[in-house]
């Protein structure tokens, strides 16, 4: 029996039982990629879900002049590539291994066969999609309302709020 105890950690697919887990776990396949290693580039064909077993993401846009955007940074439990499993358009952003990583992949006519055999895990993605866009509003917003000053601020508190760790001298943001 395969070691489904990650797939269970995974908060788009807790709500499966074991022998779905399992299933799951079959349909997956396994990369690594180093650190600073392209996953992702923006434009590609996408026809994979991403669900990260170890190590840390990035997702950005780069502008034509170079400019990078970076809209997230995922680690452990979460996935990626979502859009353009459900819509069947290109990749929207580009992802690179900000340290050593690895994936288990699920291509699209798996994964949309698990969406129409078991409903939940739909309602899990449409969660995890409405709080993405929830973030990116808040964003929007900032970059729209707030000066250079506050945005700075507010995504320093942010980042300890979601990466930092205690230590005796303070909050260390990873």
């Amino acid at each position: 029996m395969p070691d489904t105890s990650f797939l269970r950690r995974v908060a788009l697919f807790d709500c499966l039982g074991d022998d779905e887990l399992e299933a799951l776990d079959k349909l997956a396949y396994r990369r690594a990629f180093s650190k600073g290693q392209l996953i992702i580039l923006a434009e590609d064909p996408g026809d994979t879900l991403f669900v990260i077993e170890k190590g840390e993401v990035k997702v950005n846009i780069i502008h034509a002049d170079g400019k990078e955007f970076i809209l997230s940074l995922l680690g452990e439990g979460e996935v990626f590539g979502e859009l353009s499993l459900l819509d069947d358009q290109p990749r929207s952003a580009n992802v690179t291994a900000v340290e050593d990583t690895e994936l288990a992949m699920i291509r699209r006519p798996d994964f949309l066969r698990l969406l129409t055999n078991i409903p939940q895990i739909a309602i899990s993605l449409l969660e995890e999609l409405a709080s993405r866009l929830r973030r990116t509003d808040g964003q929007v917003g900032d970059l729209a309302l707030l000066n250079v000053h506050n945005r700075i601020s507010k995504t320093i508190l942010h980042l300890a709020d979601s990466r930092g760790v205690e230590t005796e001298e303070g909050m260390l943001i990873r």
